[in-house]
């Protein structure tokens, strides 16, 4: 499923790019609603998510455009005005739903997903969730790593939950405590050393170059981060 995501928030819009891409879908980011409307003209969306407040062309004027050109693609909004004149504003130029910041991320998942069964009639159209590091492939349900290669890597669910801390916090340092407190929790906890050769052997999995990390690195003397 392809979405378009129209944000210019940079860190509200890799937040969402991320965890949407680690859902299954194929998020195409524009931070102006000029741009966004040029790829309208030449690609098909499933679905679009419009910032409200956008210099230029609002999303709310995208959002009008998108049913002038005849598009039945479900519209939810994203804003961080909610005031009754702006949702009513937004609904008459064609929006199908509208979600206030700070959201949610599991809402607006849940609404992204359900307004695309509504829109395709059937769940088996929805992607797989999967999980996206450079061209690295995690299938949440196999626990499956399709590395850049094209190798298969079987993972443990604790590999898997790592992975999944890594990518939900961009961009952000992650102590070790950090890391063996949601991953491992009550459970008991590898070494310092153990954990280390459990990053080294995602980066096997996931880098195409394991000795230069380009998406696990290092944060010397306090842990990883993740790099979208």
């Amino acid at each position: 499923m392809r979405l378009l995501l129209v944000e210019d928030n940079p860190l509200v819009g890799t937040m969402l790019r991320v965890n949407l891409g680690q859902e299954g879908f194929e998020v195409h980011w524009h931070t102006t609603g000029e741009s966004a409307l040029l790829a309208l003209e030449q690609e098909r969306f499933d679905l679009a998510l419009l910032d409200i407040g956008l210099a230029g062309i609002s999303g709310i004027e995208v959002a009008g455009r998108i049913r002038k050109l005849g598009l039945e693609t479900p519209i939810i909004m994203l804003t961080a005005n909610d005031d009754l004149d702006t949702r009513v504003h937004a609904l008459d130029r064609g929006a199908d739903d509208y979600l206030a910041k700070p959201f949610d991320m599991d809402e607006l998942i849940a609404r992204v997903r359900a307004h695309l069964r509504r829109s395709s009639g059937t769940l088996e159209h929805l992607p797989e969730p999967e999980v996206h590091i450079g061209q690295a492939i995690l299938s949440l349900e196999r626990k499956m790593l399709r590395a850049p290669d094209g190798q298969a890597h079987a993972l443990t669910d604790k590999e898997v939950a790592l992975v999944q801390f890594l990518v939900r916090n961009p961009a952000r340092v992650l102590t070790r405590a950090n890391i063996l407190e949601e991953v491992w929790g009550d459970d008991d906890a590898p070494t310092p050393t153990e954990l280390d050769d459990l990053i080294t052997h995602l980066r096997g999995c996931v880098e195409r170059e394991p000795s230069h990390p380009r998406y696990i690195v290092t944060a010397r003397g306090l842990g990883y981060r993740f790099e979208p």
